[in-house]
């Protein structure tokens, strides 16, 4: 009898250090001390191996130290010891979002970033598994149509993002992200359409119009190019490669006279940048004036361009041509030998 006493003494120690170590380190993982709430779920896992809710709490704790891989293990481990259990408190847990479902997510998240796309896939899967919200399911479907998309799956990717669109229409995301798929293939018109769609539910989100813009400019729709350029300076944006790019849409729309003051602007931000996308406009704005006749702008305009880069031997061969326009032979054939230096042709 005495035996039987000992033996269940022993195991109710047991219980109560298994026990106080869950209390001690949920206490500890509600007052952010994560390292220490490991700690304390570790002892408990050491205490009773096969307790299925420590490793929760312990898959949770690294969750919150963006250990994500090392808390899907965990979550794992838990689902190995009683699988039905498990995944009944992975699914039913009160946060918001559920916690299980955001390890799942920001790994997927983070094998996006990292460009390994089967990975990011997987975690996903899992992610999507334990969404029970609508929040949460939305998200988990625009990321896996966006993992599709690059894993060049283009198809199937717009099946996710119709499904996110059916469980909320009025939400810019998933068609932003159809527009991309769209725009990164060269579809101008349908990367539009969608870009169409996200900016007026977004009320023309900055970034969302200048997708579209791009979309325009590429699709050879300049003059919607420029009308939504302009909507995006008017808003307040100070932007070099605005300017450049509503320059570029003026230019190919044949407008060159329009196209010289959003260049101007352009070079004057992109050099307090040190901007590399100056020589381009340097370039561009050259080409205007030569093809404008303002010879003398021209050559003014490109001696300040040699500056920024001797190396680009178009400048040198533009002023020569300038200068030839202008019956210039003197300085024609300055520029000439310094753009055959510059070139290496003779």
């Amino acid at each position: 009898m005495k035996k039987v006493f000992i033996a269940l003494g022993i195991f109710l120690l047991l219980a109560g250090c298994q026990s106080q170590f869950m209390t001690g380190g949920k206490v500890y993982y509600q007052s952010g001390q994560y390292d220490k709430a490991i700690e304390q779920f570790k002892k408990a896992i050491e205490a009773e191996p096969n307790n299925y809710a420590a490793y929760l709490w312990l898959g949770k704790a690294y969750s919150q130290k963006k250990e994500w891989e090392e808390a899907a293990k965990m979550y794992a481990k838990a689902m190995e010891i009683d699988e039905e259990k498990a995944l009944k408190e992975m699914k039913n847990d009160p946060m918001k979002p559920n916690p299980y479902w955001y390890t799942y997510d920001q790994a997927a998240r983070h094998y996006m970033k990292k460009e390994e796309f089967q990975k990011a896939f997987d975690y996903n899967e899992k992610a999507l598994s334990l969404a029970n919200d609508k929040e949460t399911k939305f998200n988990s479907l625009i990321m896996k149509g966006a993992i599709l998309t690059n894993m060049g799956k283009p198809d199937e990717a717009e099946k996710f993002y119709d499904e996110a669109i059916k469980m909320d229409p009025d939400n810019p995301e998933p068609y932003r992200l159809l527009g991309h798929q769209y725009y990164t293939s060269g579809d101008y018109e349908n990367a539009a359409k969608y870009f169409e769609i996200a900016a007026e539910k977004s009320n023309n989100n900055t970034n969302i119009l200048m997708l579209l813009a791009a979309s325009y400019l590429n699709g050879k729709k300049f003059d919607k190019a420029i009308e939504t350029y302009n909507k995006i300076l008017s808003s307040g944006v100070e932007d070099g490669l605005v300017y450049l790019n509503l320059g570029n849409a003026y230019r190919e729309a044949g407008k060159e006279r329009e196209a010289i003051e959003p260049y101007l602007k352009a070079l004057e931000l992109l050099k307090k940048k040190n901007d590399k996308n100056v020589e381009v406009v340097y370039t561009n704005l050259g080409y205007i004036y030569y093809d404008l006749k303002m010879y003398d702008k021209c050559i003014e305009l490109l001696k300040k361009a040699v500056q920024v880069n001797p190396k680009n031997c178009n400048f040198y061969l533009l002023i020569y041509n300038s200068y030839v326009a202008k019956k210039d032979t003197k300085n024609a054939k300055i520029y000439m030998k310094k753009y055959e230096n510059c070139s290496g042709e003779k």
